[in-house]
């Protein structure tokens, strides 16, 4: 089984000893890089290794919460937050990673590890099937590109410039720009969640239809989301800014995005 990084970052010293001893002695699978002891080294650490998996204390005297997690998230990344007290953390935090409280009850951390190590193997697994799945694909392109000819003498590529194309084994699906209500990432993977409670998923990243969507009403708020403002319903502006959307789906903005939010809405 392939090796996966792991990064522990807390001031304490004696509690990030324990929290890597645990993860030598019950996860084989798992390779700690680094213990940061300073938000400084931990950011060294993780230019130098880009971990997998990063178990963070956020309380630095140096450094803000939201900075703390500004500056180590990552949409490939999965995190685990340690902390005495889980009401000092942000909620826009505590909705996307696992927490586990101090002083820690390493059932607590072995349950939070292997969500973190399930997920990334999910994932994986995906990749996999995507690969076997695009090398079967070779021979039905011809008949695929016959298609998009037919298509394209038919005027039916006029509208591209208002649709997202995701290309499976078994279709070519025009997604309407205007019927997207939000995409959202997950690892390398990109989920379209439409206006009729339908959802799409594909195997490229969020990044990749970013750059198709610059001069579209959509606007990245968050690491793993990206939502579209003609179904913005309103903005809460409690325990860090959420948005809201049409259909009561609520999303976390992240604090380095609540400025850009703002702005691409005109608001002062």
């Amino acid at each position: 089984m392939e090796e996966y990084k792991l990064l522990i970052i807390d001031k304490n010293k004696l509690d990030s000893i324990e929290t890597n001893d645990v993860v030598l002695k019950y996860f084989p699978y798992l390779r700690p890089v680094g213990i940061a002891n300073t938000f400084e080294n931990a950011l060294e650490l993780i230019d130098e290794h880009n971990p997998d998996i990063i178990i963070v204390n956020p309380i630095f005297d140096t450094v803000s919460i939201d900075d703390v997690f500004d500056k180590i998230d990552d949409a490939d990344r999965k995190i685990i937050i340690l902390t005495h007290n889980e009401k000092i953390i942000p909620k826009e935090f505590l909705l996307n990673y696992d927490l586990v409280k101090k002083p820690i009850k390493f059932s607590e951390l072995l349950i939070a590890i292997n969500n973190a190590l399930s997920t990334i193997l999910k994932i994986e697994a995906e990749d996999k099937f995507d690969d076997y799945t695009a090398e079967n694909e070779e021979d039905q392109e011809e008949g695929r590109l016959g298609l998009m000819q037919k298509m394209t003498d038919l005027g039916a590529f006029k509208r591209i410039s208002n649709a997202i194309v995701l290309s499976s084994l078994n279709e070519v699906l025009f997604l309407k720009k205007s019927d997207i209500m939000y995409f959202t990432a997950e690892g390398r993977y990109t989920t379209f969640h439409m206006n009729n409670s339908h959802v799409h998923i594909a195997s490229r990243t969020m990044r990749d239809y970013e750059e198709l969507l610059t001069e579209d009403n959509f606007i990245r708020i968050h690491n793993s989301f990206i939502i579209n403002i003609d179904y913005l319903a309103k903005i809460i502006k409690k325990d860090g800014y959420i948005v809201e959307l049409l259909d009561g789906t609520q999303l976390n903005v992240s604090r380095r995005r609540q400025e850009d939010l703002m702005n691409f809405l005109k608001f002062t």
